[in-house]
C-alpha cells in the first residue's frame, strides 16, 4: 500500500493466489481477488485493516464502482469434461 499524501508504504497480507485488485475511491476500500481460497480480501485505505469474504469458486476479477458504490466480482466458470 502507498499513502498518495506522503509516500509512505505499509504491507498487508491478503490470501492465497492474488488475481486482481480494484480501487474505489468514493469509499477508500480496496478490494483483492484471491483465487487459491475462494474470497476477496477488502482492504480499508484509511486504517490498513483487512477482512475476507468469502465469495464463491475461485474469483477472478473485482471491480469497484464509485457512483454507486457497488463492486462486482467474477468466478471463474466450471469445467466440464
Amino acid at each position: 500500500m502507498i499513502d498518495g499524501s506522503d509516500n509512505a508504504t505499509a504491507t498487508i497480507s491478503v490470501e492465497s493466489q492474488p488475481f486482481s485488485v480494484a480501487v474505489n475511491p468514493a469509499t477508500n476500500k480496496i478490494y483483492v481477488a484471491n483465487s487459491g481460497t475462494n474470497t476477496v480480501t477488502m482492504i480499508d485505505g484509511v486504517t490498513n485493516e483487512s477482512f475476507n469474504m468469502l465469495v464463491g469458486s475461485a474469483p477472478k476479477f473485482v471491480a469497484a464502482n464509485p457512483v454507486t458504490k457497488q463492486n462486482l466480482r467474477r468466478e471463474t466458470p466450471a469445467r466440464t469434461p
